[in-house]
């Protein structure tokens, strides 16, 4: 927490921003981990991730279309979305937003 906090301080954020910024941060990164993580079809290396992903896709897509019609029309890209190269450019891009700490 310590060099975090330094960080937003020495980039020009005063204190109890910086501990505000840093909230978010823990905030945002918990979230992120606790949606991603039972979901081993995202950016899994796993070989079967392929076939989790298609069997999520048939879940999605069976689902009752008056009652969910945007889940079911986006079945496809709902089990895509942090999968193989959209993964790894997820994780670039919150990389170059945020650097390395």
């Amino acid at each position: 927490m310590e060099a975090v906090l330094q960080r937003l301080v020495d980039s020009g954020i005063s204190g109890p921003l910086a501990v505000r910024c840093y909230s978010f941060l823990i905030t945002y990164t918990i979230g992120f981990v606790t949606y991603t993580l039972p979901r081993p079809w995202g950016g899994s290396d796993n070989p079967d991730a392929a076939e989790w992903r298609r069997r999520r896709s048939h879940f999605y897509a069976g689902l009752p279309i008056d009652d969910f019609p945007v889940m079911v029309s986006l079945a496809q890209e709902r089990t895509l979305r942090f999968a193989g190269r959209d993964y790894a450019r997820f994780r670039a891009l919150c990389w170059l937003r945020s650097g390395p700490v």
